[in-house]
């Protein structure tokens, strides 16, 4: 299971990895516009197998998505699952959950931190 966020504050969640590409083109992954974590919480990074290529003909510029997989990337610099799940305004439609409740208890159950760690100092 797949879970994404999107720089909108939507949450998609995919049974898989290759459903999770198949919706985001290269070029927004890239960007930083969504973020993927595992059923774990443990981040996924995109690796490029096929880079994003921009460029000008005339005035009228183009760009042409690159293809990328998922990798599992534990020191990923984005913001934690917990955070995003603060952030997080709604899910989209899926096969799997109703709710951002029922999510984030699955995601505990499987290991994930959903809440914020703070400490009792």
């Amino acid at each position: 299971m797949i879970v994404a966020f999107a720089e909108d504050r939507s949450v998609f969640v995919f049974e898989n990895t290759e459903d999770a590409c198949r919706e985001f083109e290269g070029i927004d992954v890239e960007s930083g516009v969504v973020i993927f974590f595992g059923e774990s919480g443990t981040p996924l990074r995109p690796v490029f197998t096929e880079p994003n290529r921009q460029g000008r003909s005339f005035l009228v510029e183009w760009v042409v998505s690159g293809a990328y997989r998922l990798d599992t990337d534990p020191g990923a610099e984005q913001d934690p699952l917990w955070l995003a799940l603060l952030e997080a305004s709604h899910l989209e439609p899926n096969s799997l959950f109703k709710s951002l409740d029922e999510l984030r208890r699955h995601l505990a159950e499987n290991g994930a931190i959903v809440d914020p760690p703070f400490s009792s100092a």
